[in-house]
Parts: C-alpha cells; sequence; structure tokens
C-alpha cells in the first residue's frame, strides 16, 4: 500500500491496485440495478475547490448511495458509499472504463466514503466518473499530486 500525504493529512492511495483495508468477504459490487439519477443534472456546474482537515479537495455534486470501490476498476469490491451530496474527491485518475459511458469513460475520482453502515468504515477507495453530476476537469489528476 502506499501512502499518499497532502499537508498534515496522510491516508491510502491505491492506484494501480486494491486497497488493502477492503471489507472482508464484502461481496458488495456496482451493477446497472443500482443505477440512480444524479442529484444535479450532468455538467451543469464545474466541481468547486476547497478544503478538508486541511487538505485540497475539489466538492462536486454526486448521486446518492455512489459506491467506492477498492480499486479504479469495474467489478472491483465496494468498500463503502456516498451519502452526502456534495461530496469532496482527492484527485481523478484516467484508468480503464468503468461501464458507464459519459463524457469520462476512463475516469475514476478518489475520495473517503461517509455511509454509516459497521461494515463500511469511511474508507477511501474510488468512485466511477458517471456517478459525479458536476464536471471534473478541475480536480486535480492524482499523477500530479503524488
Amino acid at each position: 500500500m502506499v501512502r499518499f500525504s497532502i499537508s498534515v493529512v496522510a491516508f491510502p492511495l491505491c492506484v494501480l491496485s486494491a486497497c488493502a483495508a477492503s471489507v472482508d468477504d464484502e461481496t458488495d459490487t456496482l451493477s446497472a440495478a443500482e443505477d440512480v439519477e444524479p442529484t444535479a443534472s450532468p455538467l451543469t456546474e464545474s466541481c468547486w475547490p476547497g478544503t478538508v482537515s486541511g487538505m485540497k479537495v475539489h466538492y462536486c455534486h454526486n448521486r446518492s448511495n455512489a459506491a467506492v470501490l477498492n480499486s479504479a476498476e469495474r467489478g472491483a469490491p465496494v468498500v463503502d458509499r456516498l451519502k452526502t451530496n456534495p461530496s469532496w474527491f482527492v484527485c481523478r485518475l484516467e484508468r480503464g472504463p468503468h461501464g458507464g459511458g459519459g463524457p469520462h469513460p476512463n475516469r475514476w475520482l478518489y475520495t473517503q466514503g461517509d455511509a454509516v453502515n459497521p461494515q463500511h468504515e469511511h474508507k477511501y477507495g474510488w468512485v466511477a466518473d458517471t456517478d459525479v453530476a458536476s464536471e471534473t476537469n478541475s480536480v486535480e489528476r492524482c499523477e500530479e499530486i503524488l
């Protein structure tokens, strides 16, 4: 596992492999049956800058209950969910397709989940760009802040 830090906040970043901190025996994966319309019109506004505990992030409008996956790969296990809207994102990564199409079919965003579920303990992971209604070009590239 690679340690990633911005300012004084450190958290795991799993760019090319699965996070070691995934939920034990978690079989929850993102499927087409879970698709829900985003709460904001797609691409109506760009993500906007902010900070979380001194860490530079971007806030974006997102789908309610969006899956946070343990790696930036289609079908990866779900380690948490995004309950809040908007949510904050640390960076973006162009990787393999997530299967959702849209303007950025290979884009993933790194964040921390916020589900209130004992099995999902606010774990860091990847969200498919199609689960984000805001335009994500303003979110920093992960490669630029590593």
